[in-house]
């Protein structure tokens, strides 16, 4: 697992600070997050964030009900 420290986001587009997470690359790409206490994994969905036209992918908790986005490198976190 790789720390981070990351940029976050809240729904509104809100800055909520820098945040602390661990994170699982493979081939570049993000497969499992532990954030805020929660452990999330992709979900395989992946686009383009609207506001900044960069590669994003979703990941989703365990229990499917916290999602976040995140680019890739993970230098940027979007809570949804």
């Amino acid at each position: 697992m790789q720390h981070i420290i990351a940029p976050a986001f809240d729904l509104n587009g809100r800055s909520i600070g820098h945040q602390m997470a661990e994170v699982d690359f493979l081939n570049e790409v993000a497969i499992s997050i532990v954030y805020k206490g929660f452990n999330y994994y992709t979900s395989d969905k992946f686009g383009k964030n609207i506001c900044t036209g960069e590669w994003v992918q979703e990941l989703s908790a365990d229990n499917d009900s916290k999602r976040i986005w995140v680019n890739r490198g993970v230098t940027t976190i979007w809570e949804d």
